[in-house]
């Protein structure tokens, strides 16, 4: 048993070590009038992948044929190991004879060849958590559930429920505690190990895996989804049905002095292989935390040109199951510091492919997320979320930790979409796979201004669903036009503060006026009102004027219906002593005194005797004193509107 062990150890490592190749085919022994293809097509797929193409409407192609079995046995004669096969691609990924008896060239079935491309990655540290408090429910998960609204989408009902994510990852440990509702359920649908070959996608060292570290970061990853322990940490979409590709290896690295490091080795045919496998289960959406830059065969490998969206092999295989009414999901990578590449990763070049970059908690860009554009120019990434400092399962402590990537930005926003997709299933919907992106897209907190950091902004799970409707806020320096962040927005009677983007949200419901104060130290403030009606969205740039001169007096809004607040400056330092406001009626009759020394003070619109005065014009005689016996007089005409 022992040698059988040690054997099989061997000839996996020898195997993956050795270089593999593409082979395409000119085409896949179908008749000359493709009339086949409709039946093969439903004789290799699931129900639930035959129902998926049947609700929105997508015929078979031959794509979803199989791959002409007369030319696999072909090439298999000829010595070659058959490692995957790609039915979208028309090709197999093979390990070449040490001796080649025939050139493939001269086969006439062989379209062309070219090397499967490695990618090796250094792993980066776990960040441990610091205990922080808890709050009921989500745990120590409830800021990464906020930004996207999954909070208010959980307490509506929507949790995932009837939605299949695919994922692509490293490998998962799925006997851990966050996951023992998904697997009691019966949620986890299906699993396979795409580099070992077989359904245990975690640590297996009796049937031959030699990766103890494999399973983390998909753990990790998988726990963004579907954790479920209530007040302690909490997926965005706990009751989705889930299946699990397992598509990279990771090895130990023995550094100098004997230090242990680990690397994942990614190979892109067993990513290909992984989505086709996600299709024909019929998943819904499919998230994948890896991405592919510079490789390691030969010297060959892709360039920044060939991020066009039509190149590499796994965006090629990306965008047909986007075609094939899949949301598919990929980190934008974290190459923005690394000077040897510096973009976004590929699949995440994709034309169909939502690819999701990382922000910290107060929605600055994460200094690690790969930036756009692709190479012909198009935005990238499309959406962000939680990536700095993200909230995790550790599968070796057994606990929750921090951790930091696209890699968990990404799964964030796919369970952010099962959730609207759950909610537009409930009202009636049919949604393909890339309309639910843009539906994402198009409701998220930048669609005014998306760009090549952020995308489109932080998905908002209640506006995309159409559970509720939202007033984004921009507020500017109007002289500059930079963001001003901790700016005060007050919308009726809440109070919210702007953001590292100078971006606030304010989610609302019910129809009529909204009065929005927008206000920041050292500029002028601005009143802004709204009109709601049922279904709309309002994005507003509030640009604030900053301060010409220390002294000043502001009465704002001006004409104003309710109430007038007036503010004042004085003296060098800009500090606000007391003031004596008088108020007069047009033709000089004494309306009402007032007196403050908080620096502001609202008036309401009535007299000395508390009461409603008409519309008109009223003259305020504005007395305000500073440090020492210096005043500063304004007399300032306002209107009020009743």
């Amino acid at each position: 048993m022992r040698k059988s062990l040690i054997l099989t150890f061997f000839i996996l490592t020898t195997i993956f070590a050795q270089n593999k190749i593409w082979i395409f085919f000119t085409d896949k022994c179908l008749p000359p009038d493709k009339s086949l293809v409709d039946s093969i097509a439903r004789m290799t797929l699931s129900e639930r992948a035959i129902r998926r193409r049947e609700k929105l409407n997508i015929p078979f192609d031959e794509h979803d044929v199989p791959v002409c079995k007369a030319y696999i046995d072909s090439i298999r004669r000829l010595g070659y190991n058959i490692v995957n096969v790609s039915r979208w691609l028309n090709a197999v990924s093979v390990i070449p004879p040490q001796r080649q008896s025939i050139s493939l060239s001269s086969l006439s079935f062989v379209r062309k060849t070219q090397p499967v491309v490695r990618f090796r990655h250094r792993i980066t540290p776990i960040k441990t958590m610091e205990r922080v408090s808890r709050i009921r429910y989500w745990g120590q998960s409830m800021l990464q559930a906020m930004m996207v609204g999954a909070d208010i989408m959980h307490q509506r009902g929507y949790r995932g429920r009837g939605v299949l994510i695919g994922m692509l990852d490293s490998g998962y440990k799925i006997d851990v505690p966050p996951f023992d509702s998904l697997v009691e359920s019966g949620r986890l649908v299906a699993k396979y190990d795409f580099v070992h070959h077989d359904t245990s996608v975690g640590y297996d060292s009796i049937n031959g895996d030699w990766d103890p570290m494999g399973f983390v970061h998909g753990t990790m990853t998988l726990s963004c989804i579907a954790a479920d322990i209530p007040d302690q940490i909490m997926g965005i979409a706990p009751e989705a049905s889930i299946a699990l590709a397992k598509t990279e290896i990771v090895d130990s690295v023995i550094e100098p002095g004997g230090v242990v490091d680990y690397e994942r080795r990614i190979e892109e045919d067993n990513w290909v292989a992984g989505i086709e496998w996600l299709d024909s289960i019929g998943v819904d959406i499919v998230t994948s935390s890896l991405g592919y830059t510079y490789f390691t065969t030969d010297g060959w490998g892709y360039s920044f040109s060939d991020l066009d969206g039509n190149t590499a092999v796994t965006t090629i295989a990306a965008d047909l199951a986007a075609k094939k009414g899949i949301a598919v999901f990929n980190s934008a990578g974290n190459q923005r510091m690394d000077y040897s590449w510096g973009h976004i990763v590929t699949p995440a070049d994709g034309d169909s492919v939502c690819a999701v970059g990382a922000v910290n908690g107060f929605y600055e860009l994460a200094p690690f997320s790969s930036p756009g554009p692709t190479a012909d120019g198009r935005i990238k990434p499309d959406l962000s979320a939680l990536g700095v400092n993200a909230v995790v399962w550790d599968p070796f402590s057994n606990s929750v930790v921090f951790n930091n990537g696209t890699s968990f930005s990404c799964p964030i926003v796919a369970a952010t979409a099962a959730l609207v997709l759950q909610a537009l299933r409930d009202k009636g919907f049919t949604t393909h796979g890339w309309e639910l992106i843009e539906l994402m897209k198009s409701t998220a907190d930048m669609a005014d201004s998306p760009n090549n950091d952020y995308g489109w902004g932080v998905p908002k799970a209640p506006v995309a669903a159409g559970i509720l409707d939202a007033i984004y806020i921009l507020v500017v320096d109007s002289i500059s036009g930079q963001p001003l962040t901790n700016a005060v927005v007050t919308v009726n009677d809440d109070t919210l503060f702007t953001d590292g983007r100078g971006r606030a949200t304010k989610y609302i419901s019910e129809e009529g006026i909204y009065n929005i104060e927008v206000s920041c130290d050292g500029f002028l403030p601005k009143s802004i009102t709204i009109n709601h009606r049922r279904g709309r969205i309002h994005r507003i740039a509030a640009k604030l004027m900053p301060f010409a001169e220390s002294d000043f007096v502001i009465c704002y809004p001006n004409p104003f219906r309710d109430t007038l607040k007036i503010i004042w400056s004085w003296g060098p330092s800009g500090t606000r002593k007391h003031a004596e406001v008088k108020v007069f009626s047009a033709d000089g009759e004494f309306v009402r005194s007032l007196e403050t020394d908080e620096g502001s003070i609202v008036w309401d619109g009535t007299n000395s005797y508390g009461r409603r005065l008409k519309s008109g014009v009223y003259m305020l005689y504005i007395k305000a004193f500073g440090d020492g016996s210096e005043e500063l007089k304004r007399k300032i005409k306002v209107v009020m509107i009743r």
